[in-house]
């Protein structure tokens, strides 16, 4: 397929990548890498919510603050 910018004429090219989860490649997926799962999978709904910032508090105990609030 051709484009026409301005005076200029561009070929695109569609490539299809195979990749797993959220729509992040595999190769690049640093959450997947690190935690073992994409971060979509990750549950927020268990552990309430930060009293300090008020973000949720994920599967981890950790909030968007950086403080393990120890909810076990």
């Amino acid at each position: 397929m051709y484009i026409k910018v301005g005076q200029t004429i561009m070929r695109c090219v569609m490539v299809h990548i195979e990749h797993e989860g959220a729509g992040v490649p595999v190769e690049i997926n640093d959450h997947l890498r690190i935690f073992g799962k994409n971060a979509d999978e990750v549950d927020y709904d268990s552990n309430g919510q930060c009293p300090f910032c008020g973000s949720r508090i994920d599967e981890f105990n950790f909030c968007a603050c950086g403080g393990k609030m120890g909810v076990d």
